[in-house]
């Protein structure tokens, strides 16, 4: 449920977590921000990175999974889960809805995008992209996170087996925790050219009872993913 992308044996989205790459061993990286994932601050670093799978399904026009990671609180609060919602989209684009609930007052949420280059650029309208090598291709990452604040950070580094480090671009959505308990989407979307590619105008909305919805445009149809409580 931390994920990664890569297109053609080429690194977009990575996380660390997954290993340590500089000694090739298999432990959690000691900076919270480099996970795909939530975290409660800078500091704060997921309790384990094998997450508990509560659903999954497959069919030829969508694959969806939904499971648990823990973040650690403190000793006064303990382990926190959340919930996150994965929706693979007639095997063409990806739909994440991470679920906030009953977090502990006066924190701050972040959610972590690290991406494998430097050449990420945002547009105006809050789309993220990173582009492959040839700079004609690459992959879209679409927020619905209204009320969230974002920064970046191109400090860090990607520590491949046996190479140099690598210079990587670390992408954070910040919220309280009354606007993190409203939830926090993306959509993953490859791009076969950068320059013609379409926003698809991916939006959450609230209708009450616990029922969420995120719609996008996908080959000029109306998608629809429902989360229900």
């Amino acid at each position: 449920l931390s994920f990664q992308i890569w297109s053609g044996g080429q690194p977009l989205l990575i996380d660390p977590g997954v290993g340590h790459y500089y000694t090739g061993e298999r432990e959690i990286s000691r900076r919270s921000w480099w996970h795909n994932c939530p975290t409660l601050g800078a500091e704060n670093l997921p309790a384990s990175l094998s997450p508990i799978v509560l659903h999954f399904e497959d069919s030829p026009r969508l694959t969806y999974a939904l499971g648990t990671i823990a973040l650690s609180v403190g000793q006064d609060h303990g382990c926190l889960r959340f919930r996150r919602h994965v929706f693979f989209v007639e095997k063409s684009c990806w739909v994440i809805y991470d679920e906030l609930l009953d977090l502990p007052e006066g924190l701050e949420v972040w959610e972590n995008l690290h991406f494998a280059n430097r050449n990420v650029v945002t547009r105006e309208s809050g789309v993220v992209v990173c582009p492959v090598e040839d700079g004609k291709k690459g992959i879209a990452v679409v927020p619905a996170a209204e009320g969230w604040l974002r920064s970046e950070e191109t400090a860090s580094r990607w520590m491949t087996y046996g190479g140099r480090p690598q210079p990587t671009t670390l992408v954070h959505y910040h919220a309280s925790t009354d606007t993190g308990e409203m939830g926090f989407g993306l959509l993953l979307s490859p791009m076969e050219d950068i320059e013609q590619w379409q926003d698809p105008d991916f939006r959450l909305h609230n209708h009450g009872n616990g029922l969420k919805k995120l719609t996008f445009c996908l080959d000029g149809n109306l998608k629809t993913c429902e989360i229900a409580k």
